[in-house]
């Protein structure tokens, strides 16, 4: 397991994988979005948002002193795959999610790595509608790379073009599972790179809300 704040060699910036360190940077204009539009339900999608998850409430917090503004105060954890084609189960969590919450102009935000088919967010999209939460109250919001459509999109970096980050290579670090069965489909599997990639994001946080040049 390598260093994740560490440089990756020499390769080409379009291959070079996301680093834990690149986190806050690409999060920024989200964690300004969430701010402006206090979504009352964040959602972060299967493992390849979990670290992004993390890295939101940690850099809202840094950034505005104060929990996110959810309604209650936390992000959930999901997974919603190009892979499942039934998205009733999906539905089923999202009405959950949702049943309490008084109405909001936005009712469900949706933290993903990238988009590259859009067959995710077709899938959200989907079983948000059919758990009743109309597309006008849904967002997606992605780390980087292209826009999805027919669903408001907020992308961190828009010129990042990768398709690639250190948890895709090491899975470990994400700390959850894939759970056939679990309503939301994976489930917390603590170990020691998960730990190491944690202390090392809220280094990552601090270091960049600490700098004047950003």
């Amino acid at each position: 397991m390598p260093n994740l704040l560490e440089t990756q060699g020499s390769l080409p910036p379009i291959n070079s994988p996301i680093l834990v360190r690149d986190l806050p940077r690409l999060l920024a204009p989200i964690t300004a979005y969430v701010h402006e539009r206090r979504p009352a339900v964040i959602v972060a999608n299967d493992r390849g948002a979990r670290l992004a998850g993390l890295a939101l409430a940690q850099s809202y917090h840094a950034a505005y002193a104060a929990p996110l503004p959810t309604h209650s105060g936390q992000l959930n954890f999901l997974r919603i795959s190009k892979t499942q084609s039934d998205t009733a189960p999906i539905a089923s969590r999202l009405r959950e999610l949702t049943a309490n919450d008084a109405p909001a102009s936005l009712e469900l935000l949706l933290l993903d790595d990238w988009v590259t088919t859009g067959v995710t967010v077709s899938r959200f999209v989907e079983a948000a509608n059919a758990a009743g939460i109309t597309t006008s109250k849904l967002a997606v919001a992605t780390l980087c790379g292209q826009k999805a459509e027919g669903v408001e999109h907020i992308v961190g970096d828009p010129l990042t073009l990768t398709t690639n980050s250190i948890w895709n290579a090491y899975e470990e670090v994400t700390g959850v599972a894939i759970v056939p069965g679990d309503a939301r489909g994976i489930a917390a599997q603590p170990n020691k790179y998960a730990q190491q990639a944690r202390v090392e994001l809220a280094k990552a946080v601090s270091a960049y809300y600490a700098s004047p040049a950003r």
